[in-house]
């Protein structure tokens, strides 16, 4: 073997690794490249869901926390009937919280309930006539309880008068209240 064939050996076998090495690598450089096209989407794709998963949690956070408070809402103005049981203890509860002596509490359904006429999630009120005796201090922590309790209460008028028996200060008086609560139908 001459030396200009040992040379035109390798240099034949040099070009022949380079063009098998080439064309062997070129494929798989060409599913690389769209390996990486494909891991970009990916990671795009996947930081979109995450985002998308934040929010939805988010909005669960919020819907529960929304739902607490209609728990509350549903306090004010309740739906279905009046819960005349819970408003006679709600009512009795304030006059004695507010060191009024109950005397009497009788209470009206609105006229246009009472004749089934109503519609259906229609507003409908219940009027209480309430008769309580105490000092004008507790008249006023009454109001300001029944204006600030978390059941819609309107104040229709009141009357005050003399209390039947005279207390030891002569500062007991005798009210007649006429309130309003509504309830959703």
């Amino acid at each position: 073997m001459t030396k200009s064939f040992k040379s035109a050996s390798t240099i034949i076998l040099g070009l022949v690794i380079l063009l098998v090495g080439y064309f062997g690598v070129y494929s798989y450089w060409g599913e690389m490249g769209e390996a990486r096209e494909l891991k970009a989407a990916s990671q795009t794709e996947n930081d979109r869901l995450k985002k998308a998963l934040a929010d939805i949690q988010a909005f669960v956070s919020d819907y529960n926390t929304n739902l607490s408070q209609a728990t509350i809402a549903e306090k004010a103005l309740p739906v279905g009937d009046a819960d005349v049981a819970e408003l006679l203890d709600y009512y009795s509860k304030m006059v004695g919280d507010s060191g009024l002596a109950m005397i009497d509490l009788s209470m009206q359904e609105d006229t246009v309930a009472a004749a089934g006429t109503q519609a259906k999630d229609s507003i409908q009120g219940v009027d209480w006539d309430i008769q309580a005796s105490g000092s004008f201090e507790a008249f006023k922590d009454f109001l300001m309880r029944a204006r600030q309790g978390l059941r819609l209460t309107d104040v229709l008028g009141v009357s005050v008068g003399q209390a039947d028996s005279e207390s030891q200060d002569g500062r007991t008086l005798r009210y007649n209240i006429k309130l309003r609560t509504y309830y959703q139908k």
